[in-house]
């Protein structure tokens, strides 16, 4: 397999959950956040287009099951693609913020 090959997760299932190797069905939850955003953008300041980070151990585990359950949903970013990895899950959840302000 390519290193650019996309790899998907081996079973899945069409409930609200994630099945594991052991056909167990892992419930999803709905989880509210209050999350502190400048009212305004900052006339001139500057915008990144680019995150690049690494993450604790905690903080990808909580990102690969906001991925993976997106993905289940079938969850779109605007553009109509599809959440289909974590960068997208990313992408998602400050869509999910600016519609939100």
């Amino acid at each position: 397999m390519s290193a650019k090959t996309a790899r998907k997760p081996k079973v899945r299932s069409q409930e609200s959950g994630v099945r594991g190797q052991e056909s167990q069905t892992l419930p999803a939850v709905q989880v509210g956040v209050s999350v502190p955003l400048l009212a305004e953008p900052l006339p001139g300041a500057y915008v990144p287009r680019h995150v690049d980070t690494r993450l604790a151990p905690a903080e990808a585990q909580v990102l690969k099951r906001l991925a993976l359950q997106l993905e289940l949903t079938g969850a779109r970013l605007p553009d109509g693609t599809h959440v289909t990895s974590t960068a997208k899950a990313v992408r998602w959840l400050l869509n999910a913020l600016s519609e939100a302000a």
